[in-house]
């Protein structure tokens, strides 16, 4: 992404890793209840194979300090 267009993105995007199951319930409350817990709002949007959460960009630290807390890793 260009410094520029970086500049100007007030959302950033964290991909839950998939695919999934199709059988799989529940994945994204999951996720999202400790960004609710810690105040950070979200959108969601999910396809067939996996979901992405967007997340404020000037609230990326709380939200990954949130997810390791409730025992989610990243890549």
């Amino acid at each position: 992404m260009s410094d520029d267009l970086q500049k100007l993105s007030t959302w950033t995007c964290i991909k839950i890793m998939g695919p999934m199951e199709h059988n799989l319930t529940g994945i994204l409350a999951d996720f999202s209840a400790p960004l609710k817990a810690a105040q950070v709002p979200i959108f969601a949007v999910s396809t067939w194979n996996t979901d992405y959460v967007l997340v404020p960009a000037t609230m990326l630290d709380v939200a990954v300090t949130a997810l390791k807390a409730d025992g989610w890793s990243f890549v």
